[in-house]
């Protein structure tokens, strides 16, 4: 390259262009491709730093007071940028930010080109998990000193420009030329760097890369056919007494007659590893063992860490493979008509992306990008199942979805998720194989994915705006006559149906809204529906509505009908169109055959707007005889499966009977490794939580012990009350504080949280199972309240009505075990390893206080030591703990 690029960066005391001041100017130099000179300088802004801005450039009055004003170095910076292009991190504020200065000043604003490595970092390397410039630095090893300083981010920024332009170079030509065609939308001048490299590869003699492959113009990572590797720790891998334990008592589980059986394994067991041992002799590629967890976290951890470590077990290894549901995999099929279609601005974004990802990824799997799935277009592109692909597209051969489910005949283990497992039984088209071995890790959470397929919420809005902007999109012309001719007159049918159920929806609700909704709509409000509580003009309505569903459910099976006798790709959105208007369809019966067996129906509306949820058959009645019914050997397990000693809560949730269980004895020593500090100086009022109190022993806590603490909440209004309290003092006792969704996502969250010094972490929900924070990583666990679950808008008066019929206690037999369990889980984010010690503390005095309170503490480990403490006293006992250890 032989411009000369000026790397710039700076810090200024705010963020707004118009009242914010330069404090420091850096700017970094490169020529043909090396970085050749640089300059800095502090800069006195005439005005005093904020506190937080010195706290984070470590950059205070005392370091500009004897530096130049920014008008004594204007002209010479703008003499020095001025035949350059100017690159920088996030270069639509430095850019603008200097412009406004020089403008300021009475200089013109820079004319020349500009560059930003963000847009550029995010195109080339679209699988990073952060594009902050620290966090870049780290992944790149490049040497940065100072941090959110103007001379290292400018260097660190240079370095990275070079490497990413290096990265461009790589790509095959076909993608570079691809990608300067879609690059115009790019901030500024970005797009140029990406056509100089094609120009530059132009002119180069070069030779098709051996590892891509070209299909219609796109370039694809080759796979072979034997892709599948046998993943080995190469480490000495020694099974505990626990894990013999477990996996003689698996082994008799396999060759007995039973069919189910839970096991509670707490954390610490390595209950992973035991399970596939126990399966390792009995399954192969026919029978392969079917692994469902959770989440897809876990799904990488059995895969990258318990597989290799299993096979370093085993004479003949194992292969394994991660399966998820099929909209995480592209269509390319799809990607490839969007390139010519999709044209906005974030579009071409994540087009060309995605360009690059194809050149790397051999699985299709979108969950390796580092994107949010918020953007409509992500929903375009995602795979639909592969009886939409057409055998005549150029893409089926190196179709994803076709090369997983290869995989999947060539592997012995398959981990899946609980989502996927439950939406297979009720699919017309299965994608994992029949196998009689199934485990479900993580059984806990089993129930309660298994509550959420049965929820349904119908949006009428949504409905609206589909008919609206998409329904035009069904208007097409199949290349068979006959065919041709039964769609055009179903479709013509279909418009105008669809014209009068809406207008009869609308009437419906505004109906509904009459007759249910109260006084005040600004708040959420619910009301169980039933046909008796209709009035009869609702009831006519309702008879109109059920009239009109079923004549469009026949046009739109005679319309799928024409489109699935045609081979031709280009239909697959309008059968996904028709199969999502036929699923709106269905549900909405259920509102208005009156008195459906097993299903609760509820109208919610706030302000203006009236929706409708539907519980579709509350529990999971009998799984063992319905969902799972291919399967002969079950095993449930996880680490909170019990009520103290009982597992009837469980089997309940689940519906099942005959189920055989095993409890694995605690693998920690909770008298030597850990407290529970019960604070017992609360208020005696009914409200008598105080998020203030909460925030004062957080910063205590931290003063005193300089540990990093989680603190567990259960509600997100209390969890922002408290972030807000604690973030005035966040740089006076150099705390960082971290709060779920308020500073960022939960991985974002975890990763800063376990890089930082010191930090104080707020979570809810998603941070009371699934968080691994072993030794220093976390050594002081603070819990709010008690987990009891607030009472759901939604199904609460039903799911109590099916209790009392089975001659249950709404509290007794729900949720107090709900909560046991929950609380169980949020106590084993502190203790993960027999090498970890650390503090908890409980707010909540119930714990030891209330009618309860026995049930509560006969479910926590026999020998975790608990004492009472007001607030002084939880600090001391917390000081002296690491004190002694």
């Amino acid at each position: 390259m032989t411009k000369t690029y000026a790397v710039v960066d700076l810090e200024t005391t705010n963020t707004n262009i118009h009242e914010g001041k330069i404090i420091q100017f850096a700017c970094v130099f490169i020529e043909n491709d090396c970085i050749t000179n640089s300059f800095d300088t502090f800069i006195n802004p005439g005005i005093s730093i904020d506190k937080n801005i010195q706290a984070l450039t470590n950059i205070d009055e005392n370091k500009v007071k004897t530096a130049p004003y920014f008008e004594e170095v204007a002209e010479m910076i703008h003499t020095m940028l001025q035949d350059c292009v100017f690159v920088a991190h996030n270069v639509n504020f430095d850019f603008h930010f200097l412009n406004e200065a020089f403008k300021h000043v009475g200089l013109s604003p820079l004319t020349t080109k500009a560059i930003d490595t963000v847009e550029l970092t995010q195109i080339v390397y679209p699988t990073l998990p952060s594009y902050r410039l620290i966090d870049l630095a780290a992944h790149f090893h490049l040497c940065h000193r100072q941090p959110h300083r103007a001379d290292s981010d400018a260097y660190v920024t240079a370095e990275l420009f070079l490497k990413v332009q290096a990265q461009l170079q790589q790509l095959p030509f076909i993608t570079l030329k691809l990608m300067t065609k879609l690059s115009h939308h790019l901030t500024l001048n970005t797009a140029e760097v990406i056509e100089n490299c094609y120009l530059w590869k132009k002119k180069q003699r070069f030779t098709r890369q051996k590892d891509i492959q070209v299909v219609q113009g796109l370039a694809l990572r080759k796979i072979t056919q034997n892709q599948e590797a046998y993943y080995k720790s190469k480490k000495a891998v020694c099974l505990r007494p626990q894990q013999e334990q477990l996996i003689e008592v698996l082994q008799q589980f396999i060759t007995s007659s039973h069919r189910l059986l839970a096991i509670e394994s707490p954390t610490g067991t390595g209950k992973t590893l035991s399970y596939l041992k126990a399966f390792a002799c009995h399954i192969d590629v026919y029978d392969p063992l079917i692994i469902s967890t959770s989440t897809l976290v876990l799904q990488q951890q059995i895969m990258e860490q318990a597989i290799p470590m299993l096979n370093d077990l085993l004479e003949v290894p194992l292969r394994a493979l991660v399966v998820k549901g099929i909209n995480h995999y592209l269509n390319l099929e799809a990607f490839y008509r969007t390139l010519t279609t999709h044209h906005s601005k974030q579009e071409r974004f994540i087009q060309l992306r995605l360009l690059v990802w194809l050149t790397q990824t051999t699985t299709g799997d979108l969950d390796e990008l580092s994107v949010h799935f918020q953007h409509p277009y992500w929903s375009d592109i995602q795979h639909k199942g592969l009886h939409y692909l057409s055998k005549e597209s150029p893409f089926y051969a190196v179709d994803f979805l076709r090369r997983l489910q290869a995989q999947m005949n060539r592997v012995e283990v398959i981990i899946t998720n609980h989502a996927l497992l439950l939406s297979e039984q009720t699919s017309q088209q299965a994608l994992l194989p029949k196998t009689p071995y199934l485990v479900i890790d993580e059984a806990h959470r089993f129930s309660i994915d298994l509550k959420k397929t049965a929820q349904v919420r119908l949006d009428p809005l949504r409905l609206y705006q589909k008919i609206k902007h998409d329904l035009p999109n069904l208007k097409v012309h199949l290349h068979t006559k006959a065919l041709n001719q039964q769609y055009q007159e179903n479709y013509r049918y279909l418009l105008d149906y669809f014209h009068f159920y809406q207008q009869q929806i609308k009437q419906f609700i505004s109906q509904l809204f009459e007759h249910f909704a109260p006084v005040d709509t600004t708040n959420q409000w619910h009301f169980a529906l039933r046909w008796k509580d209709l009035s009869e003009l609702e009831k006519r309505t309702a008879k109109k509505l059920l009239t009109l569903t079923q004549e469009l459910t026949k046009a739109m099976q005679t319309m799928r009908y024409c489109l699935e006798q045609t081979s031709q790709q280009e239909y697959q959105k309008q059968r996904a169109l028709l199969c999502y208007f036929q699923q709106f369809l269905d549900y909405f019966m259920l509102f208005l055959i009156p008195q459906q067996p097993n299903t609760y129906c509820e109208i919610q509306g706030q302000h203006q707007q009236l929706w409708f949820q539907i519980l579709n058959g509350f529990s999971c009645q009998l799984v063992d005889r319905h969902i799972f019914k291919q399967f002969k050997k079950i095993v449930f397990i996880g680490g909170t499966l019990l009520v103290g000693n009982d597992i009837t809560y469980f089997k309940r949730q689940l519906g099942v009977e005959n189920l055989k269980v095993f409890v694995l004895p605690d693998a920690f020593d909770y008298q030597k490794q850990t407290k529970l500090l019960v604070a017992v100086d609360q208020k005696e009022q009914q409200n008598w939580y105080d998020e203030h109190q909460t925030a004062q022993l957080l910063i205590d806590l931290a003063q005193k012990t300089h540990k990093k603490i989680l603190c567990l909440l259960t509600s997100y209004q209390t969890m922002s009350d408290i972030y807000r309290l604690l973030e005035p003092f966040s740089q006076q006792i150099s705390v960082e504080i971290l709060a779920q969704n308020i500073t960022g996502s939960k991985e974002k969250n975890l990763k800063r949280f376990k890089n930082s010094s010191q930090s104080i972490l707020l979570g809810t929900d998603a941070f009371w199972e699934g968080v691994d924070l072993p030794g220093q990583s976390l050594e002081i666990l603070v819990i709010g309240k008690l987990p009891f679950l607030a009472p759901s808008t939604s199904f609460a008066q039903y799911k109590k009505s099916l209790l009392l019929k089975q001659g249950l206690n709404e509290f007794y037999d729900d949720a107090l075990p709900q909560a046991i369990l929950k609380l169980r889980q949020g106590i084993g984010r502190l203790i993960r390893t027999q090498s970890d010690c650390g503090i908890m503390i409980m707010l909540d005095k119930r714990m030891i206080t209330s009618q309860y309170s026995a049930t509560i503490l006969q479910a926590l480990p026999d020998n975790l030591p608990i004492y009472l403490c007001n607030h002084q006293e939880i600090i001391q006992q917390t000081a002296t703990f690491f004190q002694d250890n």
